[in-house]
């Protein structure tokens, strides 16, 4: 794994900080922050025992799916490449490098 992305990881109890800081809602099934259309809550954040890190999974209208931590949250959210997602959310939630 990348050292950056545990560095996030370790200062963000394992990515919870970094959806709740996007606006999102650990557990239960919500619209989805990745599509603007979606009218049916098909997008969850759980906690995943065998990664020891928070996850997303959206089930999406249009019948793509879409699932990553964190730093991929980031990445759909904004439109950014994995080293722009991992300087963006170290900036927004002033973390440590």
């Amino acid at each position: 794994m990348n050292n950056e992305v545990q560095n996030i990881l370790n200062q963000t109890d394992a990515g919870q900080r970094v959806f709740l800081h996007y606006g999102c809602t650990i557990g239960g099934s919500t619209l989805s922050p990745l599509n603007p259309s979606d009218t049916k809550p098909s997008f969850n954040i759980y906690y995943n025992e065998k990664s020891g890190r928070y996850r997303f999974k959206d089930f999406g209208e249009n019948g793509i799916d879409s699932q990553g931590d964190c730093v991929d949250f980031v990445r759909k959210m904004f439109n950014l490449s994995f080293r722009d997602a991992l300087i963006k959310i170290i900036t927004d939630l002033k973390l440590k490098k």
